[in-house]
């Protein structure tokens, strides 16, 4: 393990867990994500990135092999795609607050 730990080589992350996978994107690790349930894909439809999640069930090698050349090709394309719907996730979420305050301030005004 510790020599697969000094090795600096970039990494991809292949993982079933969401949390995992998102974790990775934090850490500033591509991550493909093989999901077995609905949050999954929504998750990554949300952050632009719905051609990088498969099915968990019927995912193959040269899928996932086809995805992590995808992105050693072209690193900056992957994080381009996170950005910009990071900005309309940002926003999304202001909405979503201004609302939330809105109702809760004038709790009449819910119709």
């Amino acid at each position: 393990m510790k020599a697969v730990l000094a090795d600096n080589a970039p990494r991809i992350i292949v993982s079933t867990r969401l949390h995992g996978a998102l974790s990775s994107l934090i850490a500033g690790f591509p991550a493909i994500h093989l999901s077995y349930e609905r949050k999954g894909w929504g998750a990554y439809e949300d952050l632009g990135l719905g051609d990088f999640v498969l099915n968990a069930r019927d995912a193959t090698l040269p899928q996932i092999n086809d995805l992590m050349d995808r992105i050693r090709a072209h690193p900056d394309d992957f994080w381009n795609i996170i950005e910009v719907n990071r900005v309309k996730i940002q926003e999304m979420h202001e909405d979503l607050i201004a609302t939330v305050r809105s109702i809760a301030t004038h709790p009449s005004n819910t119709n």
